[in-house]
C-alpha cells in the first residue's frame, strides 16, 4: 500500500498541469472566505448601527400604544460558519418587525450596499470546492486507469482487483487530504481573522467536510465507470463534461424544485394570517367581556 501511495503521490502531484488546477481551487477557495469574512464584518457593523437606531427610536415613544403600534424589528444574525456558505444561506439579510398587529412581517432589506450584494450561482466556499472539486475528481478518475493495454500489462504482476483497489484507495487518500487540508486552512486563516467558532460550529464544519468528500469521492467513481464504459476511447471526454455538468447543474436543480414542489403543501401566508387574526379577535372578545362582569379584577387574575 506505501508503494501505491508513493506512485499515486507521484502521478498526481508530480504534473505541473495538475499542481496548476489545485493551486487555482485553493486560491479561489481562500478569495471568496477572504470575501465572506468581509461580508460577516460588515454585517456586525450594520448589527451595531440596527442596534443603536432602534434604542434610540424606542425611547421616542410616550406611550404603550405608539409602542404597540410601531412596534420593533428583529434582526436574524447568521452563524459565523455562513461565511463558507454565503450563497447557500436560505435566510439571507431577514428583519421583522414585531408590533400590536396580527401579520409577523418578514422581509429582506434592499436599501444602502445590499441593494448591489448579487449573489451567483456558486459564489461561496462551499460552491467553488463543489463545482471545481468535482470537475478535477472526474478528470482524476479518468486518468487512474489510463488505458486497456496498461491494465493488460499490470494484471500480469498484480491481480487486476487488487490493483483497481489499491490505485483508488491511494488515489482518493491523496485527494481527499488536499481537501480536507483547504477547508481546515480556510478555517485557521478565518480565525486569524478574528472569528471565533464554538464547539458545536466546528463540529458542523467537520461534517460538512465529511460530506463534501464522500461526495466527491462518488464523482471520482463516476468518472471511473464512464471511461470503463466508454471503453477508454477519446469520445470520453464529450461524455466527461455532459456527467460533469448534469452532477453539478442538474441534480441540484432537480432536488431544489422537488423541494419547492412538496413546499407547496404549505399553508398560503394569508390564510396563516386570517387564522391569527381569528384567534386575537376571540381572545379580545373574551378579555372585553370579562372586563364588563368584573371591571375592578387584577391584572393577574386577567393574564390567567
Amino acid at each position: 500500500m506505501l508503494a501505491f501511495l508513493r506512485f499515486e503521490g507521484r502521478r498526481i502531484f508530480g504534473e505541473r498541469k495538475n499542481l496548476f488546477f489545485f493551486g487555482f481551487i485553493a486560491l479561489f477557495a481562500a478569495y471568496f472566505c477572504w470575501s465572506g469574512l468581509n461580508e460577516f464584518r460588515g454585517f456586525q457593523r450594520d448589527k451595531r448601527f440596527f442596534i443603536s437606531f432602534e434604542k434610540e427610536r424606542a425611547a421616542q415613544f410616550v406611550t404603550y400604544v405608539q409602542y404597540g403600534t410601531f412596534g420593533f424589528r428583529l434582526l436574524y444574525e447568521a452563524t459565523p460558519l455562513n461565511l463558507f456558505f454565503v450563497n447557500s444561506n436560505v435566510l439571507q439579510d431577514v428583519e421583522s418587525n414585531i408590533d400590536g398587529f396580527e401579520v409577523i412581517k418578514v422581509e429582506s432589506s434592499l436599501k444602502g450596499n445590499r441593494l448591489f450584494l448579487n449573489r451567483g450561482y456558486f459564489k461561496d466556499f462551499a460552491g467553488i470546492l463543489f463545482v471545481f472539486g468535482s470537475l478535477i475528481m472526474l478528470y482524476f478518475g479518468h486518468m487512474a486507469l489510463v488505458s486497456l493495454p496498461y491494465l493488460r500489462f499490470m494484471a500480469g504482476r498484480v491481480p487486476l482487483a487488487r490493483l483497481y483497489a489499491l490505485t483508488t484507495a491511494a488515489r482518493l487518500f491523496w485527494l481527499d487530504l488536499f481537501f480536507v487540508l483547504l477547508g481546515l486552512g480556510c478555517t485557521a486563516g478565518v480565525r486569524l481573522g478574528g472569528i471565533t467558532f464554538s464547539a458545536a460550529e466546528r463540529s458542523v464544519f467537520l461534517h460538512y467536510l465529511l460530506f463534501l468528500v464522500l461526495l466527491l469521492d462518488l464523482i471520482y467513481l463516476v468518472g471511473q465507470l464512464t471511461t470503463v464504459l466508454l471503453r477508454f476511447r477519446r469520445v470520453f471526454f464529450l461524455w466527461f463534461f455532459v456527467v460533469w455538468f448534469a452532477c453539478v447543474f442538474l441534480v441540484p436543480e432537480i432536488s431544489r424544485v422537488s423541494v419547492f414542489n412538496r413546499a407547496q403543501t404549505l399553508a398560503p401566508a394569508e390564510k396563516v394570517n386570517l387564522e391569527k387574526l381569528r384567534a386575537l379577535m376571540t381572545l379580545e372578545k373574551k378579555l372585553r367581556d370579562y372586563l364588563k362582569v368584573n371591571p375592578r379584577a387584577p391584572l393577574d387574575q386577567i393574564r390567567r
